[in-house]
C-alpha cells in the first residue's frame, strides 16, 4: 500500500466558503495513485 501526505495553505477571505477542489485535484494527479482517500483537517476556525 502506497500512502501520500501533503500540506495545502488557501488563503481566505474571512467568512464564507472556500473552493479548495483545483489545488487538491491538482496535488492527487501529480501522486500517480489511481485510487484512495482524501483527508482534510483544517486548524484555526473551521465549520
Amino acid at each position: 500500500m502506497r500512502q501520500a501526505h501533503h500540506r495545502l495553505t488557501v488563503a481566505t477571505r474571512g467568512r464564507g466558503l472556500t473552493e479548495i477542489r483545483q489545488p487538491v485535484v491538482a496535488w492527487v494527479e501529480s501522486t500517480g495513485l489511481a485510487a484512495g482517500l482524501v483527508t482534510r483537517a483544517t486548524s484555526g476556525a473551521s465549520a
